[in-house]
Parts: C-alpha cells; structure tokens; sequence
C-alpha cells in the first residue's frame, strides 16, 4: 500500500476518536513504526492541497529519530509557511 492509502485507511478505521485511537490501526503503526521508509512520501503527502488527513500524517512520523523529527517538523513548518 502507499502512503496515501495507508493514511485514509488508518483515518476511516480511526473515525471520531483523536489520537489514542490511532494505536493500534494496523496502517498507522506501518508507518509509525517505519517512519524513515516513509518520510519523504509524508512530505509530499503534506504539500498535496487535496489530502485530507494531514494531522494523521504527521503524527504517523513521531518515531523518527529527534534529530530527523525536529528536520521533519522544520520542513512541514515551510510547506505551510509558503502554501
């Protein structure tokens, strides 16, 4: 599966619940526990206008090691900044 798939299927499977709810949805910890196989297609994920679940993909990234994490979250900071 991509990454954009991985991520609408961990949000329908989430529904109405914030984040504890995402532990535990199989698609989400795919990605969460890969985080660096995933990084570069969070990123493009995050600067498509039409995605939908940009919060479930950023939080997919919080096993990063800190120092590629606080590199990733500078990163989403200037996709938004710019767009």
């Amino acid at each position: 599966m991509d990454f954009p798939e991985l991520i609408s299927r961990a949000a329908v499977k989430m529904g109405d619940v914030f984040l504890p709810g995402l532990h535990g949805i199989e698609e989400f910890e795919s990605i969460r526990n890969n985080p660096q196989m995933y990084e570069q297609d969070a990123l493009e994920y995050l600067s498509d206008k039409e995605s939908k679940h940009k919060f479930i993909a950023v939080l997919s990234m919080q096993k990063l090691p800190y120092e590629e994490l606080l590199l990733f979250y500078r990163k989403v900071y200037q996709l938004f900044s710019i767009g």
